[in-house]
């Protein structure tokens, strides 16, 4: 069974398949979302915590938008020392992917020119974690990290009124 990518097509038709698979993007997103706030809403939402390769999982996300971005001729800029970053990493991926996917989807959305900009890092901090054997009496400080994700954009921005509404 022929594909459309192999296909021969006019530049009109791939314009068009171009924006169905923009559009089969957003409902799918608006789909999951849907689903995402019932779990919250019912407190069925349940975290998963394992050990995914994170570089990749970025890779993927950053370059959807960054061809997203291209088409709007907007400038999609990574700041990540990819040294730094660990490979593998233990937490939830597909929350990670959603945020992720939900800030530089909107940040695409809502810019018409200019740039945008993800940094992505890494936040150090120490942890005291308590003993928990009877006759210690020692607890121990653990180095534990934070992934730090920013995003900024040259959109339209949130009206102040409603900042404090956001969060």
């Amino acid at each position: 069974m022929p594909s459309l990518e192999s296909s021969t097509l006019t530049n009109e038709q791939k314009d068009m398949i171009n924006i169905i698979s923009y559009a089969v993007d957003i409902v799918l997103s608006i789909v999951n979302d849907v689903l995402s706030a019932a779990k919250l809403e019912a407190k069925k939402l349940i975290l998963v915590n394992r050990t995914f390769d994170l570089l990749n999982s970025l890779e993927s996300t950053i370059i959807i938008f960054g061809k997203k971005s291209a088409t709007k001729n907007i400038e999609l800029i990574v700041n990540c020392e990819i040294d730094i970053l660990p490979r593998y990493v233990k937490s939830d991926p597909e929350r990670l992917n959603q945020v992720l996917t939900h800030l530089l989807s909107n940040s695409v959305k809502f810019t018409n020119e200019g740039e945008i900009v993800l940094t992505i890092s890494m936040q150090q901090r120490e942890v005291i974690e308590e003993n928990n054997e009877e006759n210690s009496s020692y607890d121990q400080v653990v180095k534990k990290e934070l992934l730090l994700i920013e995003l900024s954009d040259t959109g339209i921005g949130i009206n102040p009124r409603y900042i404090k509404h956001a969060w």
